[in-house]
């Protein structure tokens, strides 16, 4: 940047001799009247020539100069561009902010995925010992469907026969009894 300044002046400054070195040129070569000869129209068109080689280097000064200042401009953009940077840094605050925001968010879904997690497990362990406890539920009925009966039936058989028995007892004492009774009488 300073580069081109330097160059733009270095530029202005070698405009400025051209032009007073031209105009000096231009003063001190007058001819005179003196000495018009052949030498002098030859002076002449040395002159002419130094004359047009002159301009021709003015018009390639003007466009030296024209293209300093388009790249001067140009850098006066580039400074003006990096003069928004305070824009560019309440930016960069903001994506921060958003960043750190998106941080927050993603660790709080992270903490509830955690407890999903561990509710789901908890949920599958007491799945687990639902199934066990309904399948040790299961053999118990299985066992007091099976053995149970057997045991009841068993005893119910033991007490039919003991019933039976016991009326085949009550029945042999009432005709005991209605015989102790019928006799008594007879005599």
């Amino acid at each position: 940047m300073t580069e081109l300044l330097i160059k733009g002046q270095v530029m202005k400054k070698a405009v400025c001799v051209l032009a007073v070195s031209l105009i000096v040129i231009f003063a001190g070569c007058q001819p005179s009247q003196e000495k018009q000869t052949a030498g002098i129209s030859r002076k002449d068109r040395l002159l002419a020539n130094e004359n047009i080689n002159f301009r021709n280097e003015l018009a390639r000064c003007r466009d030296e100069i024209e293209k300093q200042k388009k790249l001067l401009e140009q850098c006066h953009q580039e400074l003006n561009l990096k003069n928004k940077p305070p824009q560019c840094l309440n930016e960069v605050e903001k994506q921060k902010k958003l960043l750190q925001q998106c941080r927050e968010e993603k660790e709080k879904i992270n903490q509830r995925a955690e407890k999903e997690i561990r509710r789901d497990e908890i949920v599958r362990q007491c799945e687990k010992e639902k199934e066990e406890i309904d399948q040790q539920a299961g053999e118990n009925m299985k066992w007091l469907m099976d053995e149970l009966p057997k045991d009841l039936l068993d005893d119910a058989s033991k007490l039919s026969e003991e019933n039976a028995n016991l009326t085949a007892k009550i029945a042999e004492l009432e005709k005991a009894l209605e015989e102790s009774n019928s006799q008594p009488q007879q005599k």
